[in-house]
């Protein structure tokens, strides 16, 4: 009479929800349970399970008359980081010697968000507040002065959004009109 060897199970991968699994031993023949939670595939002594929510699940192998059960505790994977950005997309451009207001507002975070500039320089006479207010009144024109923001969230997670601001040449007053006096000459 031969005893076949004892059951073990070995874990060979674990992606995901999915964990992957070889037994050995026993008679060479198995058989899996899984709880109804759970997707079970495999044939032979490789199985794979998809948990589909959080939770403690027991396996069990049975070869002949030799059973094993193993347990597994799932947790729920933390949601995947939000993509952070701001709104808008692009910024009005601005005219030297005119006031500019623009307001930055983070998106996809935990709000309250802070603002900073980690690349490029915004206009002279501009400044970006951490609250990402972008005001002031531009005192060189240029075309092109692009920048990047970072945004921050509530749990230090950051993002990063570049703009592109023209700043024009402030417009001239128009010219004075030319003022005659008639009659040319006074008596």
């Amino acid at each position: 009479n031969i005893v076949p060897a004892p059951l073990s199970l070995t874990r060979v991968a674990v992606t995901g929800a999915t964990v992957t699994t070889i037994v050995t031993g026993g008679n060479g023949k198995y058989t899996w349970a899984a709880p109804h939670s759970t997707t079970l595939t495999g044939t032979g002594r490789t199985f794979s399970t998809i948990y589909l929510t959080a939770g403690v699940y027991t396996i069990t192998i049975t070869s002949g008359s030799q059973h094993l059960s193993i347990q597994i505790t799932v947790t729920d994977a933390p949601p995947p980081a939000p993509v952070i950005d701001s709104v808008p997309n692009d910024i009005p451009d601005g005219v030297v010697g005119t006031a500019y207001s623009q307001l930055l507002v983070g998106t996809a975070g935990t709000a309250p968000y802070a603002f900073s500039i980690v690349a490029g320089a915004i206009p002279t006479g501009l400044t970006l507040s951490s609250n990402g207010a972008m005001t002031g009144t531009p005192t060189v024109n240029g075309f092109f002065f692009t920048f990047t923001v970072q945004i921050t969230d509530a749990l230090s997670r950051t993002g990063t959004h570049v703009y592109t601001l023209s700043i024009a040449p402030a417009v001239p007053p128009p010219p004075c009109p030319n003022i005659s006096i008639l009659p040319t000459v006074l008596d």
